[in-house]
């Protein structure tokens, strides 16, 4: 069911509108800025900033589309490599074959990882 869509564009909107600067005012036009005091001969000291106020939001994240993608090129890599060492290469020694393969799984972790963390739903690229 994809009812939590709508519901999310809608917090979405009422945070956006709940932080915009007409948000304080009934008119719509921004308030008026307050009188200014006289004039301080010197300041004593400048005050510290107020802290940025965070805003949290719960997202969730269907990861299934990313997971399928990984699974299918984990499924394909390995059986590549299972056919590579059962069928050698003349142009490639054994240990050669082992440092490339294991590059090829680091590399698919790691776009895998990336994907994860950037909340893909799909593969990133392979960079070259």
């Amino acid at each position: 069911m994809r009812a939590h869509r709508p519901i999310q564009f809608l917090s979405i909107a009422a945070v956006l509108a709940a932080c915009s600067p007409a948000a304080g005012s009934t008119t719509g036009q921004p308030d008026a800025a307050p009188v200014a005091a006289a004039p301080v001969a010197a300041p004593i000291a400048a005050p510290e900033p107020s802290p940025a106020t965070g805003l949290a939001l719960n997202v969730n994240w269907d990861s299934r589309p990313l997971d399928i993608e990984y699974r299918r090129e984990r499924a394909d890599l390995d059986a590549r490599h299972a056919h590579e060492i059962t069928v050698k290469i003349a142009t490639e020694s054994a240990a050669q074959r082992t440092r490339r393969q294991e590059s090829e799984n680091q590399v698919l972790e790691l776009r895998y990882t990336r994907g994860k963390a950037s909340h893909a739903r799909s593969l990133p690229g392979q960079e070259r």
